[in-house]
């Protein structure tokens, strides 16, 4: 510990030598800098090769006088002190070396550790802001934490450093490990984690988001993939696209009510999730949201959601979903895979169902539609295995190209008034239909419509006399054909 002596007894004072402080010690070597010549100061790169790591958070100029420095020492004056007691005009340096100053590390540039072997890193408090991609593919980084400033009154350490700014050399100050008190959330400043900052960063195993974040960035925790526990507070209003895409080791997320955006693919792949409760905020869930959660079982969605978009539930380890009233649009392949699924209702303010919305769900039996649609969109229930009955909601005007193709136990299909046309393989591979009854409204069946399927019985209206049976896809000497007026 630095202690005051008094000057010699003829009267000069002490130099620093003198008083055995080592000026190589009063630096610190594995650090770059950034400055932006008035008191804004950020960590441009950590070039050293330590496995844990606290992040200096400020730099010290020491005044000439060595008395003066050691007074600071010992008065523990926080660096925002001295800031404000420096000379006015930062280009007197006659002045300025003379005087000791100090300022806070604002910031941590972008790719600051990246690659590094650094494991523990401990942040200051005082951080404004992180950079984006800051500890990307810091692939022994287990954990990241931050510390309180001004704990036990500067009570710092000093090591080499080269930085010299105008001819001055700085000094970094910083807290020895075993000094570290962790800081209080509320206390940390820093409103976003940017786009990639902790992306690769395959052993982190936890880490609790400050209290004052607003937004989690793009990709942010991508493929960390023993990240087992995250801590959103509920200042967080957006998550960014594939925030946490990968996250394979993470059990449990809660969101809190705050959310009001969540990115395209934030929990893709998130293998370990089982169940999630939707914020009421939230008025759409974006593309691959939860795409191929193998283990989400459970999720609530909020009264109030209008939209959910292309394979926003693919994959999932889904067994049932109720969908609000408010779901307007089923977008493309949104429950594809959920091979788990066995029921579900569609509301009435589904207008829309997009392509491959429920194909290959095997285990799907029943499809309840409550109100009238505009359109199903093409392979919409390809594959589902389990599904027997369908009643086709009122509203649409064409059955879909491969909307049943290979529903291969399917052996009822009720078609409403208003549908005109039958795609391409609309019924294709339905290997257990035996009726099918078209509406007065029909027009055309394309070609391949009943492709390989065992149809006994095609009701048809008197006005589709002159169609081409067998381009329909029917076996003409297997399938008997009744007309009647519409």
């Amino acid at each position: 510990m630095l202690t005051k002596t008094t000057s010699r007894h003829d009267g000069r004072k002490l130099t620093f030598a003198e008083r055995g402080i080592r000026m190589d010690e009063l630096t610190l070597k594995e650090w770059d800098i950034d400055y932006d010549g008035l008191h804004s100061i950020k960590i441009a790169k950590y070039t050293g090769d330590s496995k844990t790591v606290v992040v200096p958070y400020g730099l010290l100029l020491p005044s000439e006088d060595p008395d003066k420095f050691i007074e600071f020492l010992e008065k523990g004056l926080t660096l925002e002190d001295l800031i404000a007691e420096a000379p006015d005009g930062s280009t007197d340096w006659d002045t300025y070396k003379n005087t000791t100053i100090g300022f806070n590390i604002v910031g941590i540039s972008p790719y600051a550790f990246e690659g590094t072997s650094v494991e523990t890193v401990w942040l200051p408090d005082s951080l404004e802001y992180i950079g984006a991609s800051a500890f990307k593919l810091c692939e022994n980084l287990r954990q990241v934490s931050f510390y309180k400033v001004g704990a036990d009154k500067l009570k710092v350490f000093f090591e080499k450093d080269d930085t010299d700014i105008h001819g001055l050399n700085f000094v970094l100050c910083s807290y020895k490990p075993d000094k570290i008190k962790e800081a209080d959330d509320k206390q940390i400043k820093i409103q976003e984690l940017n786009d990639m900052t902790f992306a690769g960063c395959d052993k982190l195993l936890s880490f609790r988001i400050p209290a004052n974040v607003k937004k989690i960035g793009n990709q942010c925790f991508h493929t960390c993939r023993s990240l087992e526990k995250i801590t959103i507070p509920d200042s967080v209003e957006v998550i960014g696209e594939c925030a946490f895409a990968g996250c394979r080791s993470l059990q449990y997320i809660d969101l809190p009510e705050s959310i009001r955006e969540i990115g395209s693919g934030a929990f893709m792949k998130c293998s370990g999730i089982s169940s999630v409760k939707i914020p009421k905020n939230v008025p759409v869930l974006e593309a691959s949201t939860f795409n191929f959660c193998q283990r989400l079982r459970t999720v609530e969605l909020p009264d109030g959601i209008k939209e959910l978009k292309t394979e926003c539930f693919r994959g999932c380890g889904l067994e049932s979903i109720t969908l609000p009233e408010s779901v307007a649009k089923i977008g493309r392949g949104c429950f594809s895979v959920c091979r788990g699924l066995k029921y579900i209702n569609i509301p009435h303010s589904v207008l829309e169902i997009g392509d491959k919305a429920f194909s290959d769900c095997s285990m799907l039996e029943e499809i309840r539609f409550n109100g009238k649609l505009n359109e199903i969109g093409p392979y919409a229930f390809y594959g589902c295995v389990s599904l027997r009955k369908c009643r086709l909601p009122e509203g649409i005007t064409k059955i879909s190209t491969g909307l049943f193709r290979y529903c291969s136990v399917l052996d009822e299909v009720i078609i409403p008034d208003g549908v005109d046309r039958a795609c391409t393989g609309s019924f294709a591979n339905c290997n257990q239909l035996k009726k099918v009854k078209m509406p007065g409204t029909i027009k055309k069946i394309e070609e391949g419509a009943f492709q390989d399927t065992d149809l006994k019985l095609l009701i048809l209206p008197k006005s589709m006399e002159y169609e081409s049976l067998i381009d329909m896809g029917l076996d003409i000497e297997r399938t008997e054909v009744e007309w009647y007026e519409s």
